[in-house]
Formats: structure tokens, C-alpha cells, sequence
């Protein structure tokens, strides 16, 4: 009987693992030092902070749960994918994984709103370089994507466009009467169902790339032996 080898400790693991609170612990001493931020303005859930409900923007942290969702998805396709002899979906996942961690900082930060605004880049500019990007990577990966489920991928790009757009139009033109709620609920409900069509469809990219690379290995996912793709096993 053939006994499954012991995973080898990884460093880089490691590394990631400390990366995230080093990371924010710094970003929490600078703001104090640099800024004269309390830590607790930090550090703290918002709604604790400010004394709210958490009923408060619960909408959107689910979008954010989604976008890191879609992230991890495609960072661990990716991973697997490694060293497997199939580069362009490597490429794609690992393009969509920084995609969508730019999303997911920019919308739990207010990057594209506020940030970059603060220093001089103004948001049609932001908006123009996140097309931009999309677009690079869809085109270079287009046959990997057709040969995938591109439908929801379309339907992403309609939502979460139909969502920019609503915003643009909206913040120029006065006296629109349809009510800031109305507004807001619909720009948001677009973006929301935007985001889950974005996850849903990364998740099942990564899906059918890992599951083909397994199938063309002669084993699948669930097999209690899998093909590794470690050079000289």
C-alpha cells in the first residue's frame, strides 16, 4: 500500500502568512506616528468605532467577501496549475487574482473616491485605466476564456459597467428625480450582482482548468492519489 508523502514545509508560506498583520500593524504605526491616528480608528470594526448597528453597510461587505472569494479562487488555481504545462491559464488566473485584489482594496478603501483623488488623479482617470487593464487581459487570454464559462464573465462586465456608468451619469446630471436612495440602490445593486457574477465566473474558470489539467493526468481532484507536478516525481 502506497503511503502518501508528508507535505514539505514551505518558507514562503511563511512569509505570506505574516505578510498580511505585519503589514497592517506598520500601516497602524505610521498613521500614528506620521498622521497622529488613534490606533483604535484603525484597528477597530467601523461600526464599533463610530457606534452603529451592524446594519451598516452590510451590503457591501458581502461585495468584499466576494472579491476576496474570487481572489483566492484564482490565486489557488493558479497554484495548482504550476509547473503543469498550461502557461495561458496560469497567466489568466494569476491576471484576474491581481485584478481583483486591486477591486477589493480599491472598494474597501475608497481608492478610485477618495485616495488617488487626494493626490491629483481624478476618478474618469482611474475608471480609464481599470478598462484598460480589463480589456489587456481579456483580449490575451481570449481562446482561454471562450473556452470557459464566458457567459458569466459577460454578465459580470454588463452589471459591473451598468453600475460605473449609472455612477457617472447620475453625479452630472442634476435634477434627475429619481431620489438619492433610488440612485444608490440601483448603482449598489448592480455592483452587487456584478460582483457575484465576477466570483462566480473565476471560481468556475479555475474550476475546469484544474479539473482538465487532473482529467488530461489521468486522475481527478477527488483521487486519493494525485499526479504531481514537482520536476522528478
Amino acid at each position: 500500500m502506497r503511503v502518501p508523502r508528508r507535505p514539505r514545509s514551505r518558507p514562503g508560506i511563511l512569509a505570506l502568512t505574516l505578510m498580511l498583520p505585519g503589514a497592517a500593524l506598520l500601516g497602524v504605526a505610521v498613521g500614528k506616528a506620521r498622521f497622529d491616528v488613534e490606533v483604535a480608528t484603525m484597528t477597530t470594526e467601523a461600526t464599533t468605532h463610530l457606534g452603529v448597528g451592524p446594519h451598516v453597510g452590510f451590503a457591501s461587505a458581502l461585495g468584499l467577501f466576494a472579491w476576496a472569494a474570487a481572489s483566492g479562487a484564482a490565486l489557488l488555481g493558479a497554484s495548482l496549475l504550476t509547473r503543469s504545462g498550461r502557461p495561458r491559464e496560469v497567466g489568466l488566473l494569476r491576471a484576474v487574482a491581481a485584478l481583483t485584489l486591486f477591486l477589493l482594496l480599491d472598494d474597501a478603501f475608497t481608492v478610485h473616491e477618495a485616495v488617488l483623488p487626494a493626490i491629483g488623479i481624478p476618478e474618469i482617470l482611474t475608471y480609464t485605466v481599470l478598462v484598460g487593464v480589463t480589456a489587456a487581459i481579456l483580449l490575451r487570454h481570449v481562446r482561454e476564456i471562450l473556452a470557459g464559462p464566458w457567459t458569466l464573465l459577460l454578465a459580470a462586465l454588463i452589471l459591473l459597467g451598468g453600475s460605473v456608468v449609472w455612477d457617472v451619469v447620475t453625479q452630472h446630471l442634476d435634477g434627475v428625480g429619481l431620489g438619492y436612495n433610488i440612485e444608490v440602490f440601483v448603482e449598489d445593486g448592480l455592483k452587487l450582482f456584478g460582483i457575484a457574477f465576477w466570483t462566480a465566473w473565476v471560481g468556475a474558470q479555475a474550476h475546469d482548468a484544474v479539473r482538465a489539467r487532473f482529467d488530461a493526468a489521468g486522475a481527478t481532484p477527488g483521487s486519493p492519489h494525485l499526479p504531481s507536478s514537482a520536476p522528478g516525481n
